[in-house]
C-alpha cells in the first residue's frame, strides 16, 4: 500500500491551488508579524491565531494537520511545506504577542518606586548565647597521588628558510632528466 498514491487527490489538489495556499500561509503569518490592531479597531488576527490555536489542541485536528503536513510534503513544494511549518510552530507555541493586545506588550509597566534605605542598627542579642555549631565529619578520602613530573617544554618550530633552488624539499639534489 503506497501512502503517495492514496493521497494523490489531495496532493494534485495542493499542486495545482499552491499560489492561493502559499498566498493564505503568507497572510497568517504576516498578519501575526505586523501589529495591525494599531490601525483597526478589532484585533482580527489575534483573535483567528487564538482560534487555531485553541482547535489545534484537539487530537482529532492534530491528527489532520499531521496529514496535511503529510500531503504538504508529497507536493515538492518547498516553499509550501516551510510556511506551513511555521505557522505549526507559531500556533504551537505560546507566544504573548499573540496572547496580550500589543499596547500591553509596547508600553513598559510603570516602574515602581523604591523603598527608603532603613537606618541600619547593631544587632540586638539574643536572651541565650548561641553555641557554635560543631563541624560535620568530612567523607575521609584517599591520599592523592605524587604529582607527575612535568615534562620539558618542547622546543619552538624552526623558521622556514626560502627554497633552495636545486634542492627539493627533502633535501636531495633533483636527478637530471634523462635525455
Amino acid at each position: 500500500m503506497d501512502p503517495e498514491k492514496i493521497l494523490s487527490p489531495a496532493t494534485k489538489l495542493l499542486r495545482e491551488n499552491k499560489n492561493i495556499v502559499n498566498l493564505l500561509f503568507l497572510l497568517l503569518i504576516i498578519g501575526q508579524l505586523f501589529p495591525f490592531e494599531l490601525f483597526m479597531e478589532k484585533r482580527v488576527v489575534i483573535e483567528t491565531y487564538n482560534y487555531l490555536r485553541n482547535q489545534l489542541k484537539q487530537p482529532f485536528v492534530m491528527g489532520l494537520v499531521t496529514l496535511l503536513t503529510y500531503i504538504v510534503y508529497f507536493t515538492n513544494d518547498k516553499i509550501m511545506f516551510t510556511l506551513l511549518l511555521f505557522l505549526i510552530h507559531q500556533l504551537s507555541n505560546n507566544h504573548p504577542s499573540i496572547d496580550q493586545p500589543l499596547s500591553d506588550a509596547i508600553t513598559p509597566s510603570p516602574k515602581r518606586p523604591t523603598p527608603a534605605a532603613a537606618p541600619k542598627q547593631p544587632p540586638t542579642p539574643s536572651a541565650a548565647p548561641k553555641q557554635p555549631l560543631a563541624p560535620a565529619a568530612a567523607p575521609k578520602r584517599p591520599p592523592t597521588p605524587a604529582a607527575a613530573p612535568k615534562r620539558p617544554p618542547t622546543p619552538a618550530a624552526a623558521p622556514k628558510r626560502p627554497p633552495t633552488p636545486g634542492v627539493t624539499a627533502s633535501g636531495v639534489p633533483p636527478t637530471p632528466p634523462v635525455r
